[in-house]
């Protein structure tokens, strides 16, 4: 072993159970401790201290070699010790800055980032290699917390913004590749979205109240399950779908439906009219529907009719209708409080045709039922045409209500055989 010495430094080595060649050498401005390769002295490791060190300090070593893959630790003392890592201080990161001092025996702790525009304040990233037999499960953020805090929360994100127009977005959630990819899964405890502040969940899935520019809960319109799933509901935009039991799914309407909370009174002319424009239904007596399949039902009490010409039923307004089947029943008895004998019939066709054929009174009351295809949009008016001209009356209470089943060429929905 060769010992050098630099200017007036004397340097004294002690070896036990270890040859190496030990060096010291370099200039005013640079001094180096170099362990050379005994059996190629041109090798070896060099130690030396920073160019700009502002005072001198001791690193002591552990007692031990440590296991693999284990890194140096310090105390911040100079001891060093050997841990197995896996975690990052939030200190160590870049633009880290923490608003508590002491983040010792559980004293609260905020750290803060401050990014420029189009950059992130936290990014993770993990490359997840399987082995042969080993565990397919990773793992980019594990929290866990154990508390005897009255209000305990995992994670807590609050993002709000203050400038221009933008979308801000608390949580983006993207889960791909997989053959089961789920973005979102909450497997104990009630999930709460949109309550009001201080509003507990109540229930597995708990949605907070609309707004007048915000629904609660929206679908997007897709295709449905090529197999219905049991307890499934579905969108394909134009009807919902529940499934009650195993490929049983079945048609979930929305019933559109006026009704009259006054009596409304029709023109004395014996040209079609609309039945409900008036008597606090809409000013046209109409509703604006979307091409598809409909069922429709209609109950009506009229009054002040003359005692002669045939009731005819149509429809009216600007939709196209390539198909129109319809049955009604009812009377036209001096009384119709009084029990009276109905006389039904059927139609078919978009032409107007005869409610039924019936002794003529002044008095009448029919109940329709039917199915209609609309080829596109449009609006549709239910409409009355008067045998004899006069300024009958459509009663209180009298109603029509409509619900779509299903596109214009709809068939079947259901578990037909």
């Amino acid at each position: 072993m060769r010992l050098q010495l630099m200017r007036v430094a004397v340097m004294f080595v002690s070896l036990s159970l270890l040859v190496v060649r030990l060096s010291a050498q370099g200039s005013s401005s640079e001094h180096i401790i170099r362990l050379v390769d005994p059996t190629n002295q041109a090798s070896g490791i060099s130690i030396l201290a920073p160019s700009a060190l502002a005072t001198s300090y001791s690193l002591t070593l552990p007692p031990a070699q440590g296991t693999a893959n284990q890194v140096l630790v310090s105390d911040g003392s100079g001891v060093l010790s050997w841990s197995s890592g896996g975690s990052v201080s939030l200190s160590s990161l870049t633009g880290a800055v923490a608003n508590a001092p002491d983040v010792r025996h559980f004293h609260p702790q905020t750290w803060t980032w401050s990014t420029l525009g189009g950059k992130t304040a936290l990014s993770l990233s993990s490359t997840h290699t399987n082995t042969a037999g080993g565990s397919n499960n990773g793992t980019l953020l594990a929290i866990s917390a154990t508390n005897d805090a009255d209000t305990a929360v995992g994670i807590s994100i609050e993002n709000s913004h203050s400038g221009g127009s933008s979308t801000n977005r608390g949580v983006r959630i993207s889960v791909t590749g997989g053959s089961t990819n789920i973005g979102l899964e909450v497997t104990r405890g009630n999930a709460g979205f949109m309550l009001p502040s201080g509003t507990l969940p109540s229930a597995r899935c708990h949605i907070g109240a609309g707004t007048a520019s915000l629904a609660p809960l929206k679908f997007t319109s897709g295709t449905n399950l090529t197999n219905a799933e049991k307890s499934a509901v579905e969108f394909d935009g134009f009807v919902f779908y529940t499934t009650i039991d195993t490929l049983a799914r079945g048609v979930l309407p929305s019933k559109y439906f006026v009704i009259l909370d006054a009596d409304n009174t029709l023109t004395s002319s014996t040209a079609a009219q609309a039945l409900f424009d008036g008597g606090g239904g809409p000013a046209n007596g109409s509703i604006d529907l979307q091409w598809g399949l409909y069922e429709f039902e209609m109950l009506i009490h009229l009054t002040s009719l003359s005692t002669t010409g045939a009731l005819n039923f149509s429809f009216g307004g600007t939709a196209t209708l390539s198909s129109l089947s319809w049955k009604s029943f009812g009377a036209r008895p001096a009384d119709v409080a009084a029990p009276n004998a109905s006389v039904g019939a059927f139609q078919s066709g978009v032409a107007a045709a005869a409610l039924s054929a019936v002794a003529a009174n002044s008095s009448a009351w029919y109940y329709v039922t039917g199915v209609l295809r609309m080829r596109q949009n449009g609006s549709l008016t239910p409409l009355i045409t008067l045998g004899t001209a006069a300024a009958g009356v459509v009663k209180k209470d009298s109603y029509f209500k409509i619900s779509r089943l299903g596109p214009h060429t709809a068939a079947n929905v259901g578990r037909w055989k």
